[in-house]
């Protein structure tokens, strides 16, 4: 079978060597699909950024004599994979919105007569009157379900369709579920929600990623440790094991910098663009027409010196191989988001860096909640950054690659924070941004004040964001 896989992966994918995951997984799915009663038909795959995920499922699906479906959560992430799949000679077609009933039923037929070996969808095409009969109709012989994290994250918020699928699916011999991060609360969700109650064969990879190095900062000005950063950013023809980023160090290109909203993305590329050498800088996120999206990705896959600034939008499915730091400017809501987003780094198996900003003003904060305690335990605990992570997903560590914690890197916007604090408590904020300032020119009646010029080597706009981060 591992000759016969890798021959099969050789010649359609051109891939030379196939991962023990790889062949784990893929073998598994196919002993399922064809196999008896006894073979696990429900299964989640859990397999780390960079690992080679797509092929697992890709390469059963280029196999089997039945039609495969295929639900991604983007519409962006399903054109991706489309055209990657016709490129290694798969056939595939999509349900997407907005098609013609004749449109649709000459897929439903192809899959009938098997001249087809995948069919991608959303979780909201399979949820309409059409999607529920197609699914039966179809006579798909395997299901899955990517980046399904997001049956729970998102099911349970914003895309309800996603609670839904599991009914959908009920009619598919197996069902797969895979992803990068999966606490066991969402291993948990999963069985309930997309194996109906039935507790699915689990394959769980390890999920350290050595060749990342983490770097949590306290920053009391976002926009001022990114200038610092980019400045003299470059590109590194030889990724060093050896660096962990620290405070002022230049980050290294290709980054991603993940924003929490739209605004944030598009106002932190225009500052970058104007206050570095950088030129190569975009925005990325959801409200951009799909034709400036594609565009977008396809920029920055082909650049070797760019700069991303981007939401979640951009994370899930992103394959470019050459990513050497993820930065972010704030923690985003999960430690399975944090983990999935900064995945988006090294995934060239070279070294690279995820470079986490911390607000100040949030230092002392703590949550009940779980997955919020989980994040605050890796942003504000004094152990390894990379323990701490893999805690979280119930692994441990054999020994620490690289992190801030472990380099023993001082936590250098402590005293800054504090003289902010300060002077806005005694002085309020427009006049502690003038005390903070220091400027003797325009403001000399304040110069006997204590604090004056404390931050004189900061911009105006340094300092605002600052004080207003603290209000």
């Amino acid at each position: 079978m591992n000759d016969y896989l890798l021959e099969e992966a050789r010649s359609r994918f051109g891939t030379s060597v196939l991962y023990p995951y790889q062949r784990l997984v893929a073998g598994t799915i196919l002993d399922a699909c064809r196999g008896t009663e006894d073979h696990a038909r429900n299964l989640v795959a859990v397999l780390p950024t960079g690992g080679g995920k797509s092929l697992c499922f890709q390469l059963p699906a280029a196999i089997l004599d039945a039609p495969t479906l295929i639900v991604y959560p983007l519409l962006s992430l399903i054109s991706d994979q489309e055209r990657r799949m016709r490129e290694a000679g798969l056939t595939v077609a999509v349900f997407r919105a907005g098609q013609t009933g004749a449109e649709r039923e000459a897929i439903v037929q192809k899959c009938r007569q098997q001249e087809l070996d995948a069919v991608l969808a959303s979780p909201e095409v399979l949820d309409s009157s059409f999607g529920r009969t197609a699914v039966q109709r179809c006579g798909f012989g395997l299901a899955v379900v990517d980046e399904a994290h997001c049956v729970i994250e998102w099911g349970q918020s914003f895309r309800e369709s996603y609670l839904n699928l599991g009914e959908h699916l009920e009619s598919v011999p197996v069902v797969v579920a895979f992803t990068a991060t999966a606490s066991e609360t969402t291993l948990a969700g999963l069985n309930e929600i997309l194996f109906l109650g039935h507790r699915a064969h689990r394959i769980v990879a390890h999920p350290d990623r050595p060749e990342l190095r983490y770097t949590v900062i306290p920053v009391s000005s976002v926009l001022r440790s990114l200038e610092r950063g980019f400045q003299t950013a470059s590109v590194c023809p030889q990724p060093d094991y050896a660096r962990v980023h620290k405070p002022g160090d230049a980050f290294q290109l290709p980054a991603i910098v993940f924003c929490r909203t739209r605004s944030e993305t598009e106002r932190i590329a225009r500052h970058l663009c104007s206050h570095t050498g950088i030129k190569d800088v975009r925005y990325y996120h959801a409200g951009l027409p799909v034709s400036q999206r594609a565009a977008t990705e396809q920029w920055f896959f082909d650049a070797e010196s760019a700069v991303l600034c981007a939401t979640c939008a951009y994370g899930m499915g992103v394959d470019k191989k050459n990513v050497r730091t993820v930065i972010h400017t704030r923690p985003p809501a999960t430690i399975e988001a944090y983990v999935q987003e900064a995945g988006r780094a090294g995934r060239d198996k070279q070294a690279a860096s995820a470079v986490l900003f911390v607000p100040v003003r949030s230092c002392k904060r703590t949550s009940a909640d779980q997955d919020d305690a989980r994040l605050q335990g890796l942003i504000h605990g004094n152990s390894c950054r990379r323990e701490s992570i893999l805690k979280a997903f119930g692994a441990s560590s054999e020994g620490c690659a690289g992190c801030d914690v472990c380099a023993g890197y001082p936590q250098t916007e402590a005293e800054c924070a504090a003289e902010i604090r300060a002077l806005e408590r005694v002085y309020g904020n427009k006049m502690a941004v003038k005390i903070a300032l220091g400027d003797s020119m325009r403001y000399p009646e304040l110069a006997c004040l204590p604090g004056f010029g404390s931050l004189s080597d900061w911009t105006t706009v340094h300092v605002s964001e600052a004080f207003s981060a603290h209000v």
